[in-house]
């Protein structure tokens, strides 16, 4: 319990106002239209039907990509994801495919930013670097990065 009074306060005039006005009792509450307030619906597991399911399945199939099934759906990606590894139906995985590497390779050691082959095949840069290290290409530093006292580059 809170207890407002003159000393505490620079807002006697609203305080006292407050004070005089009838306590609502929140289980009787209604709304301007006499009904009482609509509640939020719980939000719960999205469960597919069988249907729903076949057809989540075969928009993958024909291309579409999970954020882009998960937005027709209203649902998150993952659910999406959950939905095809429950048919057993395998995913696509974003990112450099292993035929692509050995090119996204020699455009790196070209020249070309991680930005520039990651727009060129459509994943992030962060991607491009990750799949460039593990394949044994040196990266580069990055621009502007910081410098020891030495003037070398700190990796």
């Amino acid at each position: 319990m809170v207890v407002l009074t003159d000393h505490l306060s620079a807002k006697v005039e609203v305080l006292a106002r407050l004070a005089r006005q009838p306590t609502p009792d929140p289980s009787t509450s209604r709304s301007s239209s006499g009904s009482f307030p609509a509640r939020a619906a719980p939000r719960g597991q999205r469960r597919f039907t069988a249907a729903e399911a076949g057809e989540i399945a075969e928009r993958y199939r024909s291309g579409q990509t999970m954020n882009q099934l998960a937005r027709k759906y209203r649902v998150h990606r993952h659910t999406i994801a959950y939905c095809l590894h429950t048919q057993q139906i395998p995913t696509r995985h974003a990112g450099l495919l292993p035929a692509d590497l050995q090119a996204a390779a020699s455009l790196y050691e070209a020249g070309w930013s991680l930005a520039r082959i990651g727009k060129k095949y459509g994943t992030a840069d962060t991607t491009v670097r990750t799949a460039l290290a593990a394949h044994g290409v040196k990266i580069r530093p990055r621009r502007g990065a910081a410098r020891n006292g030495s003037g070398d580059e700190t990796l």
